[in-house]
């Protein structure tokens, strides 16, 4: 993550969101934070989100688990994690990576893995309608757009 990005909101005010949307939401936050509530946060502005007894961050309605404490995002805010949010809850790495070369160095990856994709530059897509039974006037037509298609490109 870099020092400038940002992570949410996930949804606008009253949108809703598809329940397999929200559950693979809170499997990745399980799975990097060990909670769902945070990311519930997400949809949720009614939700405040305090730092848990046993670590990590709960929902602050959660008594019994719940450290107290200035929330990390009081009901009614929108949920937006900048770096420094998202630092604090275990979201990112501790440090931001804000260029390609600051990510292949923490990632150890080659310097190739820094270029663009040469392919995508020479993709062109035409969209050539058909319509009708296939006879010999739509089959000359059809090649005939198929060339100009190629020679324009």
């Amino acid at each position: 993550m870099s020092a400038k990005s940002k992570i949410g909101p996930v949804s606008r005010d009253g949108e809703r969101i598809p329940e397999d949307v929200r559950k693979a939401y809170e499997r990745l936050a399980v799975r990097l934070t060990g909670s769902p509530d945070l990311v519930v946060r997400l949809f949720d502005r009614d939700v405040a989100i305090v730092q848990a007894k046993q670590g990590g961050w709960v929902d602050s309605r959660k008594e019994k688990e719940a450290a107290g404490g200035r929330a990390l995002f009081e009901v009614g805010d929108p949920a937006v994690f900048d770096f420094k949010k998202a630092r604090l809850a275990n979201l990112c790495e501790l440090d931001p990576r804000d260029t390609r070369e600051d990510l292949a160095d923490a990632y150890r990856l080659p310097r190739s893995s820094l270029q663009e994709n040469p392919l995508i530059e020479r993709i062109v897509a035409y969209k050539i309608p058909v319509e009708g039974e296939v006879t010999g006037a739509l089959r000359e037509r059809l090649e005939r757009r198929l060339r100009r298609a190629i020679k324009n490109y």
